[in-house]
């Protein structure tokens, strides 16, 4: 009987990752002409995976840190974001989330921190070919502005999102 049981845990086991395996490449293989690629990020800063069709990206990317951790889903058509992205904290936990257009932001971006509380919400729209934001709301007055750069304790980090990125 035990024999028995462990065979069936096995069997089971064993169904569970082909179904997993198999959802992954039943999304993958929704991109007609889909060439699945892992490469390193453009700025160097981790890698990133996801389809390319005649060398553009296609459908969902994930873009991992130099540690391993996933930061961001962002999805592209033709080589441009289009659509609801996120990034992530170390823990897993949301970031931001926003929406892209045409490789544009539009519409709603929120910045969480890593309780889960809404730190900052904002509101874009397209002028021409840029984004221009239309409201900016903090809910935290211990951020800094994207793009400042610290040094601390001999280590440079740069804000992003609300929190500080080690280069």
């Amino acid at each position: 009987m035990t024999k028995f049981i462990i065979i069936i845990g096995i069997a089971h086991l064993t169904f569970a990752i082909n179904a997993q395996s198999n959802a992954v490449s039943s999304e993958i293989n929704k991109i007609k002409g889909c060439q699945y690629t892992t490469r390193n990020r453009d700025d160097g800063l981790g890698k990133e995976e996801g389809c390319l069709v005649n060398n553009k990206k296609e459908g969902v990317w994930k873009e991992y840190t130099k540690a391993g951790w996933l930061r961001f889903t962002v999805p592209y058509t033709s080589d441009k974001r289009e659509g609801s992205f996120k990034s992530f904290f170390e823990n897993g936990k949301t970031n931001s989330i926003g929406f892209y257009k045409n490789d544009l932001l539009v519409d709603t971006f929120k910045v969480f921190n890593e309780k889960g509380d809404l730190d900052n919400i904002s509101f874009w729209k397209i002028e021409g070919e840029k984004s221009v934001e239309t409201y900016n709301k903090s809910f935290r007055t211990d951020i800094k502005s994207d793009g400042t750069i610290e040094e601390i304790n001999g280590k440079k980090y740069v804000w992003v999102n609300g929190i500080k990125v080690e280069l």
